[in-house]
């Protein structure tokens, strides 16, 4: 049986058209997500940080030291440049984005190095957030598992940049994985309640966006995921040994010594 030229014409127009509509409607979907999220990301660390750092003058408070000074201009360097970095994607200015992302990849370095180093000011100074029943010590391991989170996130994302749908959801978890400490800043009670709740919250929605889109969750997204989960989970228990204790009482002789 042989189909008429009309339906043949029929379908050769449209399948076409089906092809190229859903790639535009995925890409345009990613757009809006991940824009949506670095706009949050934005919000939640000037919200955090306005009054110690960004507004400092006009609230009449003062930042510690020049360290914890850098630390903030690189930290906010690196959400300056994820908004730059989403905008070119959503532009399909990939050019210019891959050279960026060098710029990215050094940055992110120098990231994990100040956040040691800040973590370990903090440590030297027996600072840990108030209602914290586990003391400087063991707030320690969690600044420096956050840092640890970052780095191992960031370094799959570099290595899988070529693969665009992964490596976007790997900076952006790797981002996240550094959020706590803005949300805690929060002039709202319940942040400072529910800080890993919200996280959560952020790092979920990229599940479901997973889900609403490509039907099924991204491996990037899994294998992210379930490190965050791992390595969550542990972080207290091995603040807590003697291990840890030790580790950081080394990490103060160091920083003492430097000083």
């Amino acid at each position: 049986m042989t189909a008429s030229p009309t339906a043949v014409s029929s379908s050769a127009a449209s399948t076409p058209h089906e092809q190229s509509a859903s790639p535009r409607r995925k890409l345009r979907a990613d757009d809006l997500y991940f824009g949506a999220m670095v706009l949050l990301i934005v919000g939640t660390v000037f919200l955090g940080f306005a009054r110690t750092y960004y507004l400092a003058g006009i609230y009449h408070t003062h930042v510690r030291n020049l360290l914890i000074g850098v630390h903030g201009a690189v930290f906010s360097t690196w959400i300056v440049l994820l908004v730059v970095q989403t905008t070119l994607v959503a532009r399909r200015n990939i050019a210019l984005h891959r050279r960026l992302g060098i710029f990215g990849a050094v940055l992110a370095v120098a990231m994990v190095g100040l956040g040691v180093a800040a973590a370990t000011d903090s440590l030297a100074l027996g600072f840990f957030p108030p209602g914290f029943p586990f003391g400087p010590v063991v707030f320690f391991c969690i600044a420096i598992s956050n840092i640890a989170k970052f780095a191992v996130l960031i370094f799959f994302a570099i290595w899988l940049r070529s693969n665009g749908p992964a490596h976007k959801r790997l900076v952006l978890l790797a981002t996240l994985a550094l959020i706590g400490p803005a949300i805690s800043r929060w002039p709202f009670a319940f942040a400072h309640r529910n800080t890993g709740v919200i996280v959560d919250l952020m790092v979920l929605s990229l599940v479901v966006f997973d889900l609403s889109t490509i039907r099924r969750i991204h491996r990037a997204t899994l294998l992210g995921l379930l490190f965050l989960i791992v390595t969550g989970a542990l972080t207290l228990p091995i603040g807590r040994t003697a291990g840890w204790h030790k580790i950081a009482t080394l990490a103060l002789h160091v920083w003492t010594n430097l000083h």
